[in-house]
C-alpha cells in the first residue's frame, strides 16, 4: 500500500534517537531533545524548543548520511 519512499521513511522513524537532526513535514529543521511514542520535542534554535506530533517528522539526518531527503538547501545549491 505504501510507496517505497514512505516505507523507507517509516523504517527510519523507528530508529529515531535523541540528538538526531530532523525535518518536519512543514519544513522545520531541528534537533530531537526528547520524544515518546506520540510526541517529539525539537530544539530549532539555541534555547528554542517546540513539541510536535512524532508523525509530523518527515525525515531524519543520521550522522554521516548527509542532509535529510529533499532538503531545500541541498536542492537549491549553496548561496553566498
Amino acid at each position: 500500500l505504501f510507496s517505497k519512499k514512505e516505507r523507507t521513511r517509516q523504517k527510519r522513524l523507528l530508529g529515531l534517537k535523541k540528538h538526531d537532526r530532523v525535518v518536519t513535514s512543514g519544513g522545520l529543521f531541528g534537533t530531537v531533545i526528547a520524544f515518546d511514542e506520540k510526541e517529539a520535542t525539537l530544539e530549532v534554535a539555541k534555547g528554542v524548543r517546540l513539541t510536535f506530533k512524532r508523525s509530523s517528522i518527515y525525515d531524519i539526518d543520521k550522522q554521516g548520511e548527509g542532509a535529510p531527503l529533499d532538503a531545500p538547501e541541498k536542492q537549491a545549491g549553496a548561496k553566498g
